[in-house]
């Protein structure tokens, strides 16, 4: 039998291999933290001539290709071109620059037994297991008072191995490798040094970022820290293993990943279409946040594009309008337009600041409803009363919507249809009276 031979690469896996995975590796390798994420898609928009816009600044944006960043880790890039969007629609990828890490808690150093640790919270659903025995560094950003006296923040990554969080000798740890439960609080606090054996004084966590600080940045002087958004990463760059290099093995997969396939695909995407990408920050905590995906960053750009497009279009049409608003379709128009209390002829210029938020809220809440009730828009409580009374789905499913000449839940007028374009549209006139302009 001759010696055993290893098959060559499949034509898709040397593909990917040569094009797309030294660019994914690359990219994770330097972004350890969601800025450094934010940072590296910075960079490749600005060598792929995408213009920055600032959210102090005035828009006035012809077609083109622009971003702008937020907290310096969420960011949102598109193509745009205002006059083809009708034609083409928004198409939308999102992505978060998050991942699950060891985040440095306020006041970190600590000493024990004569060694110095770094007091970590938990950040996201972390493995624990997997962050014992591994040399980590420290990345993430910095707000310092410079030699001038100005306020600045700076990102920093120390790029070396200055912490480990060691397992226990299996002879003082017999029961190692059976259940064993990890105390986020006790059982993870990395080693950063022992005890200098002449002072006996732990370091001096301000002067050690500083001095970080003036390796990368010589340019700011002598700095004053004042605050730090900073966590712990494996050193071990990402690579691709198996025999036939098949697998992929990396940290931060979780959410990298959907970063750069986005990117990606933004970038190689036809400038006609309006394309745009959105990474949010502080997914893995619940992205309830300024820059997470649940806060208003994604909307409060999407306003400032559209807001001049549609606020004198009549929000009966704009609503079945897909590049308003996606797939609220022609039920949903009528059940969002009675529940906010708004007429079908009114435009979005028409209505106070307080009606256009009831309108925006009531828009998700009752999509939503919908989604997971299979297209109930009724309340609750009253289906569950008009159900218990022998009533028909098709009677109470809705508000407004096909109940064409009976009374009105809020106030008991009777429901009208009216007919917008050859489509049908129920509304209480009472409960939604035209505003004047």
């Amino acid at each position: 039998m001759g010696p055993a031979t290893i098959p060559a690469p499949q034509p898709h896996v040397a593909l990917m291999t040569d094009s797309l995975n030294p660019r994914l590796l690359k990219f994770i390798q330097d972004a350890p933290t969601p800025y450094h994420a934010t940072q590296q898609v910075i960079k490749r928009l600005d060598a792929a001539g995408f213009v920055a816009l600032y959210e102090t600044d005035a828009w006035a944006l012809e077609a083109g290709r622009y971003y702008v960043a937020r907290n310096d880790s969420s960011i949102i890039a598109f193509h745009w071109d205002p006059n083809t969007l009708t034609e083409s629609g928004l198409k939308m990828v999102g992505a978060h620059t998050d991942s699950p890490c060891l985040k440095v808690k306020p006041n970190p150093v600590t000493v024990e037994h004569d060694y110095q640790q770094l007091g970590v919270e938990v950040y996201g659903g972390v493995l624990m297991n997997p962050w014992f025995d591994r040399d980590l560094s420290l990345a993430g950003r910095v707000s310092f008072v410079n030699s001038t006296g100005d306020l600045a923040s700076r990102l920093i990554d120390f790029r070396r191995p200055i912490a480990i969080i060691p397992s226990l000798a299996i002879h003082l740890d017999r029961e190692a490798n059976k259940n064993r439960s990890i105390n986020p609080q006790t059982d993870i606090l990395p080693l950063i040094a022992g005890l200098p054996t002449d002072e006996g004084s732990s370091l001096n966590w301000g002067q050690f970022l500083a001095d970080q600080l003036g390796a990368q940045y010589p340019e700011e002087g002598a700095v004053r820290i004042l605050d730090f958004e900073l966590s712990l990463y494996d050193c071990q760059h990402p690579g691709l293993v198996g025999i036939d290099e098949a697998f992929l093995a990396s940290a931060r997969l979780d959410n990298l990943l959907s970063c750069h396939a986005g990117l990606t695909a933004l970038l190689a995407a036809d400038p006609a279409q309006w394309s745009l990408l959105v990474c949010n920050d502080h997914e893995e905590v619940g992205s309830a946040s300024a820059c997470g995906a649940q806060g208003p960053f994604l909307s409060d750009v999407l306003k400032r594009l559209m807001d001049k497009r549609f606020h004198k279009r009549s929000l009966a049409a704009l609503y079945l309008d897909q590049t308003f608003i996606a797939g609220t379709g022609n039920y949903l128009r009528s059940e969002i337009l009675h529940q906010s209390g708004v007429h079908p002829f009114d435009r979005p210029c028409d209505l106070t600041r307080k009606q256009l938020g009831l309108l925006a809220r009531t828009t998700l809440s009752l999509s939503r409803q919908a989604y997971v009730t299979s297209g109930i828009t009724n309340t609750p409580a009253r289906v569950k009363r008009l159900k218990a009374a022998g009533i028909r789905r098709s009677r109470y499913r809705h508000l407004a919507f096909a109940r064409s000449e009976q009374p009105c839940y809020r106030c008991s007028d009777l429901i009208e249809r009216i007919e917008i374009s050859g489509r049908r549209l129920y509304l209480c006139r009472r409960c939604q009276p035209k505003h004047l302009p």
